[in-house]
Order: structure tokens, then sequence, then C-alpha cells
């Protein structure tokens, strides 16, 4: 998800509705600097969703913050990414690598290692969030850090069964059969 571009003025609500105009205008700008670097080889899907106005949020206590965080900003992020998910992983690698980018990997070998190096930054996260919950003293904000390791859990677990796939194709192709 892109960082938050929504900003309340005067008496609008903490969080936004996910059609409200500033929040689209400010998302294009996070869009057009971040994911458009993206787009030559990959698909990029970038979903609008309720934010809450980070100023507002600066106010509030942490447990608050993350409460505030945690609730419609979360679902919505979490909805976006839970709707279409593939029963077969083996076919996900046509909705995510472009036609452009199989012709610059020319081969399953680069498609591996992309895949193996997003499997280590999805470990390093669980990694991070699992530590930061159990760091956590407030229950709040443990619960929102878990939340967070779950979700890389889940992301983890796509690319690592898309990796066996695309390997698993790899090596029927080269005529190799593992024990």
């Amino acid at each position: 998800l892109y960082p938050t571009s929504y900003t309340a003025t005067g008496t609008e609500p903490v969080i936004c509705a996910v059609d409200d105009p500033s929040m689209i205008a400010g998302a294009k700008v996070a869009y057009a600097r971040q994911a458009t670097a993206f787009e030559p080889v990959g698909n990029v899907y970038a979903p609008y969703y309720r934010q809450a106005d980070a100023a507002d949020r600066s106010v509030m206590s942490p447990a608050d913050q993350v409460a505030c965080v945690a609730g419609a900003p979360t679902q919505d992020g979490v909805a976006a990414f839970q709707k279409g998910r593939p029963s077969d992983w083996s076919a996900i690698s046509d909705r995510i690598f472009t036609g452009r980018f199989r012709e610059q990997a020319s081969g399953a070998e680069f498609e591996l290692a992309v895949l193996s190096i997003g499997m280590t930054l999805e470990q390093n996260a669980i990694s991070y969030f699992s530590g930061a919950a159990s760091a956590a003293t407030e229950k709040e904000v443990k619960e929102f850090y878990t939340f967070l390791s779950e979700w890389e859990q889940t992301h983890f677990e796509a690319l690592s069964n898309l990796y066996k796939a695309v390997r698993e194709d790899y090596q029927h192709e080269g005529g190799f059969s593992p024990f």
C-alpha cells in the first residue's frame, strides 16, 4: 500500500471515505512518485483505502493511534489483497510478471532468483514484526504487530508456493526429477 495521502481540513473526519477526492488526488501523486518504477517489470496493484489523517493521529495516545490505523485502514488493506486471491498458485506468475519482464528475465533461473529475494524480504519482515510484537508492552500494539507478522507470513507462503511451482516446471522442462 502507498503511504497515507489523506489530509483532513477543518471539520472533516479523522478517517476519510474510500472515494474522498483529496485522498484520491494524493494517492495518484504517491503512485506516480513510487509505483511507476515497477511498471516496466510487473503489474502494479495499488487499491484506494480509507486512511487516517496523520496530523490528527499525531495528537492521539500511542494506543489510540494503533487502534485508529488497525480499524478501517487496515481492514481495507487486508480486504484488497484477500479479494481475488488465486487458489492455483502455479498460475499466479502470469498475473504478476509482464511479457516484457519475462523476455528480459529469459528463463526460470531469473524468476527463481527474484522469488527467492522476495521470500527473504518477507522472512525479514516477519522477523521484524514478530520481534516488535514481543517487545511491545501495550496489548493493542502487540496485537497490531502480530497481525502484521501474520500478514507477512501469508505473503511468504504465496511466494514460496509460486517458487515451488516455477521450480517444478523448470525441473520438468530440464528432464530432472528429484527423488
